[in-house]
């Protein structure tokens, strides 16, 4: 670890949560350097490591994400921020990050969205179905590559539902577990429903000690990536109700089989405040 120059900003999410979105919102902030999923993105290949050999046995193949980040860096400004809103963060590279950069330059946000709304998405997006073949290189199966939540023994064969609502209760336990393992980081949680709101992008700004810029007020909330004619493509159909019950049947599964489920603050909708 080395004494750092830069700020460094990353997200933990699930996917499908506005991470593209917020990679958006902070490039119109000034002096940062924002991307989404930035080269090496940390799929594929480095999933599946860390499937197979765990995270300690590869630690040194996968510091290459570092490596990335310091040349990047090393072409900006002393005073510039870099920042990654890539969902494999929390997934592959996030000890990396821990281990070799200075953790006091570091900050994470934590981005949450409505837990059924992501859960619709995932569903209309065919991930964790044969509908869609790109969501192995993306996504592990829930209770691999070092969870922090495993599901219970349903004694069949989980379907799309079960498998998707697993994956996102992990990511809820890995954010908090991560939380536990870097007390020393500075963590800022945030929905992704409140940043629809420029002003609320504005508080949110001041807590990360970003200032603003010309294109922030027209950036906040602007859709992105919202993959409609692929999810025509894809042909899987649900509701947002079909999702809220599913969700509920799982966690009930999961109390009675005695398995350990994070708080899950995401689980109910943002009601807006009338006072505005």
């Amino acid at each position: 670890m080395q004494t750092e120059q830069h700020t460094y900003i990353f997200c933990i999410n699930s996917g499908r949560s506005g991470s593209q979105y917020l990679a958006q919102l902070l490039s119109s902030a000034k002096g940062v350097y924002s991307l989404h999923e930035a080269e090496p993105d940390m799929s594929g290949p480095f999933l599946n490591m860390v499937f197979k050999k765990g995270l300690a046995d590869t630690l040194s193949a996968r510091s290459v994400k570092v490596q990335e980040i310091r040349r990047v860096v090393s072409n900006l400004p002393r005073s510039a921020v870099y920042a990654e809103s890539n969902h494999m963060f929390i997934k592959t590279f996030y000890d990396v990050i821990m281990a070799q950069l200075d953790v006091r330059s570091v900050k994470v946000i934590v981005l949450r969205r409505h837990l059924a709304s992501v859960l619709k998405s995932f569903i209309t997006m065919g991930y964790f179905s044969k509908r869609n073949h790109a969501w192995p290189s993306w996504m592990h199966l829930p209770g691999t590559c070092d969870s922090a939540f495993f599901p219970p023994v349903l004694g069949r064969k989980p379907d799309q539902y079960e498998l998707a609502i697993g994956y996102l209760i992990d990511i809820e336990a890995r954010a908090q577990r991560f939380m536990r393992q870097y007390p020393q980081c500075e963590v800022h949680e945030v929905r992704l429903e409140s940043l629809q709101n420029p002003l609320e992008v504005e508080r949110f700004f001041e807590v990360l000690h970003l200032q603003p810029g010309s294109g922030t007020t027209d950036a906040a909330g602007r859709p992105v990536n919202e993959r409609t004619q692929r999810k025509i493509e894809i042909g899987i159909k649900t509701t947002l109700e079909y999702c809220e019950q599913r969700i509920i049947e799982y966690i009930q599964i999961c109390k009675k089989s005695g398995v350990d489920i994070p708080l899950l603050p995401h689980i109910s909708p943002i009601i807006p405040d009338a006072r505005r």
